[in-house]
């Protein structure tokens, strides 16, 4: 390869092999593969000019552009150990933050797993809707579909799961003789359990058989014996706060 010849008033720092030409002696101070040199009547290969960097400065002397040089000699080395201790402190915030390092014990395993299972439940148990099909079904504005649900919930009328950044509402929570208006039993139900109980938490309470409804599931008996769901939802209220 034929090298490229650099002169005038240029000065270069770069990583890699050793600049060519006769001007060019290498500090012994420097540390490896750091060299900063004057580029007067300097040859660089083709190879290595893709590692170098050129700082042009206009209308210097030899002697001011010497001193640049030795100051540049001075800071280099610094500023890369600076970059590559940062480098490090940041890629071992991304472990910490990516690697759990305690070990979930084989109860915490069994518990994930019994939670994982009861949640596939409920989201198979086709209750649960999204805003836009709630506007749909009561026949309302789908331009802005997030509007009521969003006001009821805000009111304590209707409650919602998240599940992958999504809100879904509980379809045995509305009136469909009502226009899909939420039932005035769930606000009720929902006042006992105030701010204890998360969505998912009443989710799963509403799903599950209940020994106080003689077996029946909390969301079967919305529209029956109301008393009998508060004085439920009562019990288990209690157990939360004692438990």
């Amino acid at each position: 390869m034929t090298p490229t010849r650099m002169g005038g008033n240029l000065m270069g720092f770069m990583q890699g092999s050793p600049l060519e030409g006769p001007r060019h002696k290498q500090d012994p101070a420097a540390p490896e593969g750091i060299r900063v040199l004057p580029l007067n009547d300097v040859e660089i290969s083709p190879k290595d000019l893709g590692q170098a960097i050129t700082v042009i400065l206009e209308n210097s002397t030899p002697e001011y552009r010497h001193q640049v040089s030795g100051v540049l000699e001075l800071i280099l080395p610094l500023l890369t150990a600076k970059l590559r201790q940062d480098d490090d402190k940041t890629y071992g915030k991304l472990l910490d933050a990516l690697v759990d390092r305690t070990l979930p014990t084989p109860a915490l395993l069994l518990q994930s797993k019994m939670q994982a299972r009861a949640m596939n439940r409920i989201l198979e148990s086709g209750d649960w809707l999204k805003a836009v099909e709630v506007a749909k079904l009561g026949h309302r504005s789908e331009a802005n579909p997030s509007a009521h649900v969003s006001k009821w919930k805000k009111q304590g009328q209707i409650f919602a799961i998240e599940f992958r950044g999504r809100e879904y509402y509980p379809g045995y929570a509305l009136n469909p003789e009502d226009q899909y208006r939420p039932r005035p039993q769930m606000k009720r139900v929902l006042d006992v359990f105030g701010q204890i109980a998360t969505g998912w938490r009443l989710a799963f309470w509403f799903d599950s058989p209940n020994s106080y409804l003689d077996g029946k599931r909390p969301k079967e008996c919305l529209a029956g014996d109301i008393d009998q769901v508060l004085f439920a939802a009562e019990k288990e209220v209690r157990g939360v706060e004692h438990g």
